[in-house]
């Protein structure tokens, strides 16, 4: 009984990275015939991207276990942890912080949730490997101490763009990040905030695999 669940969690799980793969492919294209490019700078871009290539890696070795039978690594499975922690750091940022920063109300939201690319990079990708990881990829088990390791991609560009808001090579590109624009304190508090926050969505999401997952 337990192995038919794991199947068909796996069989789900493989759906609905495929699905995230789509989603992510269309978003890089419509960004390309949008700008031209595929900006790196941004933390939305990094993220999503991070999330591609994990939920592929996922998918192919989920197509193993369903041919072989053989487990999926707890190193992939804590990409793909990684890859869920970012992307919902992205969706919450869009929804606390970025969103209002446009002051048009209830627009403001509709904007930045559904405008063509940030329809998939903003909603559908984050939502989507979020419900995948949390309801379906329940194993290999992930311990408390591994939200230290989902916080390490934000933690990185973080001190990156800061670095490079400080020597002027990058502007921003989020307003948050524009330190030599605002007060020493203000930039402490942001770090902290976004960082501190990365950790505490990685965790919640910890906890939320581990629920239904067969005691050991």
């Amino acid at each position: 009984m337990q192995n038919t669940l794991k199947i068909k969690r796996t069989k789900t799980a493989l759906a609905f990275n495929l699905a995230i793969i789509a989603c992510e492919i269309a978003a890089i294209i419509i960004v390309f015939f949008k700008i031209g490019c595929y900006p790196l700078v941004y933390y939305t871009e990094d993220s999503n991207l991070f999330a591609l290539v994990a939920c592929a890696v996922m998918a192919g070795f989920q197509v193993r276990y369903l041919k072989s039978g053989k487990e999926i690594p707890h190193s992939v499975q804590m990409f793909k942890y990684m890859a869920a922690a970012v992307l919902s750091v992205t969706f919450v940022v869009v929804l606390a912080v970025l969103s209002p920063m446009r002051g048009e109300g209830i627009n403001g939201w509709l904007y930045m949730l559904f405008n063509k690319d940030f329809t998939f990079l903003h909603t559908l990708c984050p939502i989507l490997t979020i419900l995948s990881f949390v309801l379906f990829e329940k194993e290999p088990h992930l311990n408390t101490k591994s939200a230290f390791t989902a916080t390490i991609p934000t933690l990185i560009y973080a001190i990156l763009l800061i670095i490079l808001n400080i020597l002027g090579v990058v502007d921003g590109p989020y307003p948050f990040l524009r330190v030599m624009n605002q007060p020493v304190y203000m930039s402490f508090v942001w770090f902290i905030v976004i960082v501190g926050g990365a950790f505490f969505l990685a965790l919640l999401l910890q906890k939320l695999n581990s629920i239904g997952r067969k005691s050991k």
